[in-house]
């Protein structure tokens, strides 16, 4: 039950606890067994401090070297600690449609002291849905990718640990990629979309 997720997160006294999702009425994806998006590989049960958070997680938190998002990016499956998002002021973007719960968990990540990971499906069913913003063209996806990328900038932009400028610039390049994957052969939509990216000057 999520009471256990509860207590565990108050014997270890951390500011998050996180476990896997498991598939629900997927196809080819037996029920029950756990999500795999190819970012939490890296990841281990157990604890872990501000030390190891710098070290493991902040490096690659807003985007990886391989051009993915980072281990940590749905807040499914995940409880917070209320002072850690209050006393931090940490909230949903309102102007972000999609993916706003990865800049939700990058600011978590920056100012919590420790949380808890268990690399394992537990209580949150992700069921399958053909007709979701990450499975189907969104037409306003790179307006919303836009507006992603200037939260992202302005909130880490001036920040120079943990690679971060390197990180904004993969993100920028995701978000691109992740327009042209969903634009299969809409060439009026390609067109829009390269417009929209020299107006914007969010250029490689």
């Amino acid at each position: 039950m999520v009471s256990d997720l509860v207590e565990l997160a108050e014997q270890e006294n951390v500011d998050f606890i996180r476990s896997r999702m498991k598939y629900a009425n997927w196809p080819n994806h037996p029920d029950g067994t756990v999500c795999d998006f190819g970012i939490e590989n890296m990841m281990h049960t157990g604890k872990y401090d501000r030390v190891t958070i710098e070290k493991e997680i902040l490096p690659i938190f807003i985007a990886t070297p391989q051009i993915t998002f980072g281990p940590i990016v749905s807040s499914c499956g995940t409880i917070y600690k209320r002072e850690l998002l209050t006393d931090n002021n940490i909230e949903f973007y309102e102007d972000v449609k999609y993916s706003e719960d990865c800049i939700f968990n990058a600011k978590v990540l920056m100012k919590c002291s420790s949380f808890y990971y268990l690399n394992e499906p537990q209580y949150y069913n992700y069921f399958f849905n053909d007709t979701s913003i990450t499975k189907s063209y969104r037409a306003d996806r790179w307006a919303s990718n836009t507006t992603l990328i200037k939260r992202f900038e302005e909130d880490f932009g001036e920040e120079t640990r943990f690679d971060i400028p390197n990180q904004l610039w993969r993100k920028r390049l995701f978000c691109i990629l992740n327009k042209f994957s969903m634009l299969g052969d809409l060439f009026d939509e390609m067109l829009k979309f390269l417009n929209l990216l020299n107006k914007e000057k969010l250029y490689l």
